[in-house]
Formats: structure tokens, sequence, C-alpha cells
């Protein structure tokens, strides 16, 4: 019997050392990062709230003040898991900050929305320009 065309394989990898978080190797491998260790998951939900409030005194168009409130649900979900997932996290700050940094009218502004959302990505772990905010 063959292998399905479609299904995913993974492959070997020979190497005397590696340094990577995550690796998949092979036709259609995938790999998910996750949080190990201690998360000070207080700090990160006090940082969701400050965004959260700050969020509320801006005047958003609703689809963005939906969208925004999507990606706080998420952060708080991963961050409810055992072992969060790096790559969904990412993506939910990712999206914040694209909302954010639309959404204040003066630098003071911005700067008071993408504040938390650094804290956030220094405590799960993230550098900031990886949610696409400068360090």
């Amino acid at each position: 019997m063959s292998p399905r065309k479609n299904a995913p394989a993974n492959y070997g990898v020979q190497a005397d050392q590696v340094a990577a978080t995550t690796i998949a190797v092979g036709e259609r491998a995938r790999a998910e990062t996750t949080i190990h260790g201690t998360l000070n998951r207080d700090a990160i939900a006090a940082a969701v709230a400050e965004l959260r409030r700050q969020l509320e005194l801006q005047t958003l168009p609703p689809a963005s003040r939906h969208a925004a409130e999507q990606h706080l649900q998420t952060v708080e979900g991963e961050i409810a898991r055992p072992q969060p997932r790096q790559g969904i996290l990412t993506t939910a700050l990712k999206g914040l900050t694209a909302i954010v940094t639309g959404a204040g009218d003066l630098a003071h502004e911005v700067a008071s929305l993408t504040k938390p959302i650094k804290r956030i990505a220094e405590l799960v772990g993230l550098a900031a320009a990886i949610v696409g905010l400068s360090p």
C-alpha cells in the first residue's frame, strides 16, 4: 500500500548541533512552538486589561473594535492554556498592533496603546519587532 500523497511527512535530521526553538523538515511538515516555563499570568492579565481600557478611550470603527476584542480574547485564551502556543499569540499581537497603530491620532495615543502590547509580548517571550513594534 502506498502512502497518501497529501499526508504530512517528517524526515529525520542528522546534525551535530542544532539551535532552534522549532524545526519542521519535509513536505508539508508542520511544527508548533509552545511556551514552556512559568508565565506571570497576573501581569499578562493586567496588561490585557490596560490595553482594553486604552482602547475604550479611542474612537474606533465598530469592525476594528470587534477585531481588537477578538484578538484580546485569543490572547486570554492562550494564556489560560497550560502551554500557550507562541504562533497564535504572535498572530493575535500582530493583529492588535495593526489596529492600535492606526487608532491613535497623536503619537502619545499610539504609545499608550502599544505599551501594553509590548508588555504582553515581553511577558510571553516575544520580541517587540516580532509583533510589529519597534523595541
